[in-house]
């Protein structure tokens, strides 16, 4: 199973991530094969920047919530995956998919 979610344009604008807003980053949670990945176009619009880490090598997962929108934080071994600007309820329903998944499979990392 393949989950999609992006940043939203509006939510960046509202608080403050002007930077994001011409291209805004794509999280996609994948189930079967156990990955996580951040995607964004690059700066001159060409290319796309993107980093996959499997489940396994989560560490950390931390959220934080704004009047609009929230920025989720994962963090892997030795570096952090951030989203900006996703929906509050995008945001929790991420954390519980992982976290339903994990109990499903006996793995475990901390939330």
């Amino acid at each position: 199973m393949l989950y999609n979610y992006k940043s939203n344009r509006w939510i960046l604008f509202f608080t403050g991530r002007l930077e994001d807003v011409v291209f805004p980053a794509n999280l996609n949670v994948n189930l079967l094969n156990e990955t996580i990945t951040v995607s964004q176009r690059n700066w001159y619009g060409v290319g796309e920047n993107s980093k996959t880490v499997a489940f396994r090598f989560i560490k950390t997962i931390d959220i934080n919530e704004f009047f609009i929108g929230a920025t989720i934080h994962i963090k892997v071994s030795g570096e952090h995956l951030t989203i900006a600007g996703l929906k509050k309820a995008n945001v929790k329903a991420i954390k519980q998919l992982l976290i339903n998944y994990n109990q499903g499979k006996g793995k475990y990392f901390f939330i």
